[in-house]
């Protein structure tokens, strides 16, 4: 999430960064639906990073609730279970 913050604030790409992307929110998926476009090479190469930036906080995201939904299954089934 920083180094896609970091890429966004230091490249002209469109997006305004005043406030941090929502990770699970309409920014991230702005940003990892974009499509290659015919840029000059480096303000492409840097939307390509935003990109697959993008695309990996949605992915990080969507494991995290996953984790965190097995977690609470195995605490709940665990015999710890009462004392939280």
């Amino acid at each position: 999430m920083n180094a896609l913050k970091a890429t966004l604030r230091v490249s002209d790409l469109g997006i305004g960064v005043r406030h941090p992307p929502d990770t699970q929110g309409a920014d991230i998926a702005f940003i990892a639906g974009w499509r290659t476009r015919s840029d000059e090479l480096p303000v492409a190469v840097v939307r390509q990073e935003a990109i697959r930036l993008a695309g990996r906080t949605r992915s990080l995201a969507a494991e995290t609730t996953l984790y965190k939904t097995h977690i609470f299954a195995l605490i709940k089934a665990s015999q710890a279970s009462p004392l939280i």
